[in-house]
């Protein structure tokens, strides 16, 4: 027994020195991670949260830029229907041109013998009346 009092007496003022430090540093240890561990639950709450935003919002992106790839092609497609329709109107307008250039001639060239008609005509009733 007294052994054990001498040990108890030589470890007391060990204990006695080192328990406190011992106690604080273990409460510290454990405050640190407590805090860290909520800390982590918070960010990744968090950052779910946000993720689902973004997946949201680049799903929406994705769907607008499709629609407006749709829409674009639509607009090309009927870009190219124009372009042929304008085409064929040019060389619908040339080819009416052309007709209306000929018809013009014809009336020209009729007219012209019209003229001459009517100056042989006026020619041959000068020479009537003068015979005359």
């Amino acid at each position: 027994m007294l052994t054990l009092t001498i040990m108890w007496w030589t470890f007391y003022p060990i204990l006695k020195f080192w328990g406190p430090i011992v106690t604080v540093i273990g409460l510290m240890i454990k405050g640190y991670e407590h805090a860290s561990n909520k800390f982590y639950r918070w960010a990744d709450e968090l950052l779910s949260k946000n993720a689902k935003i973004i997946a949201d919002r680049v799903d929406e992106a994705s769907r607008c830029v499709l629609e407006m790839i749709s829409y674009h092609k639509e607009m090309v497609s009927k870009q190219e229907t124009i372009e042929k329709d304008v085409a064929l109107m040019k060389d619908s307008f040339a080819d009416h041109k052309q007709e209306v250039t000929r018809n013009y001639s014809s009336v020209i060239v009729g007219i012209e013998g019209v003229k001459t008609t009517q100056d042989v005509i006026i020619d041959k009733l000068e020479e009537l009346s003068n015979k005359l």
